[in-house]
């Protein structure tokens, strides 16, 4: 069979897949990298991409006094809510969380010799977990970040749009946050170099 690769019958020519429409592309990063400023945009922080487009960023947290967040009916909501031709990003983040290991330092550090008991074994378990502590890299939490770049043509309907979002989340038990300019600098630097954050 001339042009099929016999291992998998699939033609050898050309990587082909179902999902991929051809001019549509995925997961870009070059609007990070060539990001022009970080600049407050009616009211609210956004990145100024290459093109001088704002782009909005928020990220959505769980509502601590709701424990029945529903965020897969949130997501379906949002994206529902999206006007035709408009872009929103969804970014999972894992992202490092210094607190977790100091709270829990405090913690094995408040310990006084009454708690820990006479005994050699809650000595050593205490002596081991300071030593743990210190040794083991830093916990990570993950977080959903959105990304909503502002068409140029639509600016004040896509703003009353992100603007909505907080009141259409709220339900499912989900919160908006808008980020500030030190969290969009801190995010491009996690994103692209990890080492740098």
């Amino acid at each position: 069979m001339q042009g099929v690769n016999p291992a998998e019958g699939l033609p050898a020519y050309k990587s082909w897949s179902p999902r991929r429409k051809p001019g549509i592309k995925v997961g870009l990063t070059q609007h990070f990298v060539l990001a022009r400023a970080i600049e407050i945009c009616d009211g609210e922080t956004a990145l100024i991409d290459a093109g001088g487009n704002p782009r909005l960023m928020a990220e959505i947290e769980a509502d601590p006094d709701r424990p029945d967040a529903r965020p897969i009916e949130a997501y379906q909501t949002l994206l529902a809510s999206i006007q035709p031709g408009w872009t929103l990003r969804c970014l999972r983040i894992f992202w490092p969380d210094p607190d977790l290991r100091h709270d829990f330092a405090v913690q094995i550090e408040g310990w006084s010799a009454a708690e820990s008991g006479e005994s050699s074994g809650r000595r050593l378990l205490k002596t081991d977990l300071q030593l743990y502590l210190k040794e083991a890299a830093l916990p990570f939490l993950r977080r959903t970040i959105l990304e909503f770049p502002l068409p140029p043509g639509e600016k004040e309907a896509a703003r009353a749009w992100w603007e909505s979002l907080h009141g259409l989340l709220q339900p499912y038990g989900l919160q908006l946050r808008s980020l500030g300019a030190a969290e969009i600098e801190a995010l491009l630097r996690w994103i692209h170099n990890p080492e740098l954050a």
